[in-house]
């Protein structure tokens, strides 16, 4: 063993190469590791790129379904019911201490989730609790329709799309049997001519 190892690496640096530059081989592998994950990252930006085009279609479906008056009369009740419920149930003991209460409680209700933690206990509180229950129910129904055209008009497009690419091999075949044939019959026709001439001499 070198006394002095930095005297030994600083004269030795040939002998040293030598060991070292071998055991460096077993990086190169590493760069077949960093093909991998551009590969993986290029097949998420695929799937980003289809999510995109998927978001643009069922923008285009919710726009002419009329999503975005849904959602705004949504936005709409749940701003004024919450502030509604607030008015009404402020104080009872029933967990409507303030505007946020009354929004999450507006949230739970129309999702029919129900938590139960934020309950209203006058009469005008469970009429209001019913008109947001069946609001709900309807506004999560439209959007399951419009989000089930989206996919049912996707799959009918595709569909569409493989018997046109199908309809256009088919013509394709068609057209060159018909000129197989054309030409085949001029052929005929030619040769029983030259026949005919023949035997005319």
């Amino acid at each position: 063993m070198a006394t002095d190892r930095w005297h030994f690496i600083r004269t030795h640096v040939p002998d040293l190469l030598m060991v070292v530059l071998p055991a460096l081989r077993v990086f190169r592998a590493l760069r077949v590791l960093r093909l991998f994950r551009a590969m993986r990252a290029a097949r998420a930006l695929m799937g980003l790129s289809v999510m995109w085009r998927q978001w643009q279609d069922m923008y285009r479906v919710g726009k002419r379904r009329g999503l975005g008056f849904v959602l705004l009369a949504v936005a709409v009740l749940m701003l004024g019911g919450s502030y509604l419920m607030l008015l009404l149930e402020a104080g009872a003991g029933t967990g409507f201490d303030s505007y946020p209460d009354g929004l999450w409680w507006a949230l739970v209700t129309m999702t029919t989730v129900g938590y139960g933690d934020v309950v209203p206990v006058s009469p005008a509180g469970r009429i209001i609790a019913a008109v947001f229950q069946v609001f709900g129910i309807a506004v999560f129904g439209i959007v399951t329709a419009s989000i089930s055209v989206h996919f049912v008009v996707a799959d009918r497009r595709d569909e569409e799309k493989a018997v046109l690419e199908r309809l256009a091999a088919i013509e394709a075949r068609l057209t060159a049997l018909m000129e197989q044939t054309h030409c085949a019959m001029r052929l005929a026709s030619d040769n029983s001519l030259s026949q005919n001439r023949s035997a005319l001499q």
